[in-house]
């Protein structure tokens, strides 16, 4: 938790970079940039045969990718990003960065549900397009950045997807397809949405991380 929060924090200068992107930009169009951009800034981004430097970069990103999103949500409407705190969790600092006001308990455990169904989900299509990027030995941030982009909008197959792809799309066959069969992690986090919208309700609509959102 500690680790995370420390390095959760945004260069300044990739949010000013962030307010010069149109408006009207896909939320994980700016997820995707924003990754690549931030293997500018890592201080491990050229180590990429170390175990501990992997972790390290790990640990960063989940921080920096959350709070990419928070201040992405915030820097649409005209607002100024939120930095983290360091004595929250990762849902709580989420829903802090994006209100600008202390954690809401129902809005974090919504959150927090949320991602631990990202956590469990197996092989979708962003998870083998990682995996075959990390192969070549390419950097951790590329890797990212390309399953970001994998995620496809509608097909990823991300826990609570409910797009279907358009009639006659290709598809590699990696993954399983959103909103083709009943999907037990939907239920659950279309559960941890109702009891977000049934508690303050008040936060804003963050960038989704899938095509649930």
């Amino acid at each position: 938790k500690k680790d995370i929060a420390n390095g959760a924090k945004l260069p300044d200068t990739l949010v000013e970079n962030m307010k010069t992107f149109p408006k009207d930009a896909h939320p994980m169009a700016v997820v995707q940039a924003g990754v690549a951009l931030l293997g500018f800034y890592d201080p491990d981004a050229k180590d990429n045969t170390n175990l501990d430097a992997a972790r390290r970069k790990a640990t960063r990103l989940v921080g920096q990718i959350t709070t990419l999103c928070a201040a992405w949500a915030r820097i649409r409407e005209g607002k100024d990003p939120v930095a983290p705190r360091e004595d929250l969790t990762l849902a709580e600092n989420f829903v802090y960065m994006l209100t600008g006001e202390g954690p809401d308990e129902t809005a974090s455990k919504a959150v927090n549900t949320y991602l631990v169904l990202l956590a469990e989900h197996g092989m979708n299509a962003s998870t083998f397009t990682s995996r075959v990027v990390t192969a070549t030995l390419s950097d951790m941030h590329s890797a990212i950045a390309a399953a970001v982009g994998a995620h496809g909008r509608v097909v990823d197959g991300g826990p609570g997807a409910v797009g279907r792809a358009p009639a006659g799309a290709p598809g590699a066959g990696a993954g399983r397809r959103g909103g083709l069969d009943p999907d037990p992690a939907g239920r659950l986090s279309s559960a941890a949405a109702a009891a977000l919208r049934g508690g303050r309700g008040g936060a804003p609509a963050g960038p989704s991380p899938g095509p649930s959102g």
